[in-house]
């Protein structure tokens, strides 16, 4: 019982490390649910989609939107942000 007492004394420096700790993994999950949201990359698509509507990116451009939405929702995406054809991704 002693020594469980004496280990929370000497750790206890430490608990607002462990705290930072666990609150950056809390966001880096959040993070990484909110970028691998279907949802969220259906709405760049159809953003794409209307902007090629109205004359703003090319065919070429919309390709480079598409192939970037299909290569995320399939996992092999080149980085958060980084479409093709000057379309960002605005939270």
């Amino acid at each position: 019982m002693s020594v469980g007492i004496l280990r929370r004394l000497v750790l206890l420096p430490l608990a607002p490390v462990e705290g930072l700790l666990w609150l950056a993994g809390v966001l880096q999950r959040m993070a990484e649910e909110e970028l691998d949201d279907p949802a969220r990359w259906r709405a760049v698509l159809e953003e794409a989609e209307a902007a090629h509507g109205r004359g703003e990116l090319s065919d070429a451009d919309l390709a480079a939107v598409q192939d970037e939405v299909v290569a995320r929702l399939i996992g092999a995406g080149t980085g958060p942000g980084a479409l093709a054809g000057g379309v960002t991704l605005d939270g």
